[in-house]
């Protein structure tokens, strides 16, 4: 199955924990293992349907295991992890504010 053509928009992605091939459809970030058929279409909405979430996790010294790949040792206190964490969390409120704001701005203008 070499080059093979998909329908338009779909793309043959690897898996990382079967090493099998399977197929995206890039407008709904649905997957299948199954070669579509018939080309994915676009979804049109007034907003998402549902939200990209991310976590926070900052390790401190008493945690299951206090290392990372980015720090062999952790030394920071609960305390600080905590600090940290709410320090990115209102760093991360601020530039969502502004992006949404900025957004809003050029809905206006155009």
């Amino acid at each position: 199955m070499a080059d093979e053509q998909l329908p338009a928009g779909w793309e043959k992605r690897l898996s990382r924990s079967t090493g099998q091939h399977y197929y995206l459809n890039i407008y709904t970030k649905e997957s299948q293992w199954d070669v579509p058929d018939k080309p994915a279409e676009p979804v049109s909405s007034s907003g998402p349907e549902q939200v990209q979430c991310s976590h926070l996790l900052v390790k401190h010294k008493d945690s299951r295991r206090p290392s990372s790949w980015r720090e062999e040792n952790i030394t920071r206190t609960k305390e600080e992890a905590l600090d940290l964490v709410k320090c990115k969390w209102e760093k991360e409120k601020y530039w969502s504010s502004v992006m949404h704001s900025s957004l809003a701005y050029r809905e206006q203008i155009v």
